[in-house]
């Protein structure tokens, strides 16, 4: 494992629509879902992940997950934003 690359296990509770991205004149397809935690506590944690690549369109809401992810940062304008992305399934 990389050292920007974390597991995340928890049940899909959200799946969107695929979409169609531009970025330097190609275009690629990106899928969004959320993660949530499976251990049923009072504050139960989520996490929106990209899928990106061989991931797009294999999970589905209720399926129990493990993923492997990479986590980046970036600053725009003096502010900070952080994507998690997963490329398999």
């Amino acid at each position: 494992m990389r050292p920007n690359e974390v597991t995340i296990k928890g049940v899909v509770e959200i799946v969107f629509d695929k979409e169609a991205k531009e970025f330097k004149g190609k275009t690629f397809n990106e899928q969004k879902i959320v993660i949530g935690d499976s251990s049923k506590s009072q504050y139960p944690k989520k996490v929106a992940i990209t899928l990106k690549g061989h991931a797009i369109e294999k999970l589905a809401e209720g399926q129990e997950v493990s993923l492997v992810c990479s986590i980046e940062s970036r600053d725009y304008k003096g502010r900070w934003f952080t994507e998690v992305s997963c490329w398999n399934v």
